[in-house]
């Protein structure tokens, strides 16, 4: 067969599980994202599902019931999304990792990787030339339209670094949230995975439906649902509630992902392993395990990076010491120059960066 027919036939059906899920987090993304049409639409008068959420919401009074029954429109096209994917669940395998010499290898791509080339170029210009209109603007003390070599300046960093308090804050805030809460979500969705699909208890099935729950309902939502829960206890207003109503928005991702992880490890694995006297435990500590370490990393990698720019739960849950980073950014845009924000975006934007050539610099040395 040549690379087509094997692609279409073999690798592309054994890429089911990701695929949908894929689509289904892209679709969902892309509805209720908060952070991007709240600068640049709402000024234009140019609303999104979000962006109205929000409004309905911060009316005097609320208007609770138009943003519920919005949320509801999201939440019927999601869980029929949901229902296509766990259809083709049920009728395929997905088991790519068995015991009978598995090794991982790179694709040829033949004539086709030039349209990869196109493809993949296109992309890094598309990402790459709002990153340096915001670091063009950094080094401005005042932007007028066109970049001026006598307006350049290092002022806008040292505010942000040294004099900005909100930014402080929300730099700081922003690591402890996304380290601590992208563990704690890996953790409790590997443990979902492990019993849904490694386990015969009762009841099991449902578990990968429930973790997906909150998939349908907009960020901006989860803060409004968090803030009626817990605004009278010592809880709200720390940077904890923050963190959990974070882990819950994006549940469905980590164990979307860790899943389709799971289902690709052989259980005949685990059935060698159980023949030849190892325990459940042992078998999933020194086979599994091991055997999921790439996904789990790329799991975490994910999540804290999705919970360091996050933005539409935080604006319903902060409070004054208990801005985020995207929170900071947005007040810092409401009283400095241009010049500012686009400093502390690039400082933003660099860090993430620099975390996840780190990471994946890591995990390439103990995995590979």
């Amino acid at each position: 067969a040549g690379f087509l027919t094997t692609a279409l036939k073999i690798t592309l059906p054994l890429s089911a599980p990701a695929i949908i899920s894929a689509a289904i987090l892209i679709f969902v993304t892309s509805a209720g994202i908060f952070g991007v049409p709240l600068v640049l639409g709402v000024p234009g008068r140019v609303n999104t599902l979000s962006t109205l959420i929000y409004g309905y919401i911060n009316d005097y009074p609320a208007n609770y019931t138009a943003a519920v029954a919005l949320s509801i429109v999201l939440i019927v096209v999601t869980a029929t999304l949901a229902l296509l994917q766990a259809r083709v669940q049920r009728k395929s395998s997905f088991t790519t990792i068995t015991g009978k010499g598995y090794r991982p290898r790179d694709i040829d791509l033949g004539r086709w990787r030039w349209l990869g080339v196109v493809v993949n170029s296109t992309y890094l210009v598309l990402v790459l030339v709002p990153f340096l209109a915001l670091l063009v603007v950094s080094f401005q003390d005042a932007w007028t339209g066109s970049f001026d070599w006598a307006r350049v300046t290092l002022e806008n960093y040292h505010q942000v670094l040294f004099v900005d308090i909100t930014a402080k804050r929300g730099l700081v805030n922003s690591l402890v949230i996304s380290t601590v809460g992208a563990t704690i979500g890996v953790l409790f969705s590997l443990l979902v995975a492990l019993v849904a699909r490694r386990t015969t208890l009762p009841g099991r099935g449902l578990l990968i439906g429930l973790s997906t729950l909150p998939v349908a309902v907009p960020g901006i939502v989860i803060g409004v649902g968090f803030l009626l829960a817990w605004v009278t206890t010592p809880f709200y207003g720390t940077i904890w509630i923050i963190m959990l109503a974070y882990i819950v928005h994006y549940l469905p991702t980590s164990v979307r992902n860790l899943d389709a992880q799971v289902q690709a490890v052989s259980k005949d694995l685990d059935e060698c392993a159980r023949t030849s006297g190892a325990t459940w435990f042992q078998s999933m500590r020194q086979i599994i395990l091991p055997l999921l370490a790439p996904g789990l990393v790329s799991t975490w990698l994910l999540l804290f990076v999705t919970f360091i720019r996050e933005v539409s739960a935080s604006m319903m849950l902060f409070t004054y010491g208990t801005e985020t980073m995207s929170i900071a950014l947005l007040r810092i845009m409401e009283y400095a120059p241009y010049g500012v924000s686009g400093a502390f975006s690039v400082l933003q934007t660099a860090l993430l960066l620099m975390f996840v050539f780190a990471i994946r610099w890591v995990s390439n040395k103990r995995f590979r």
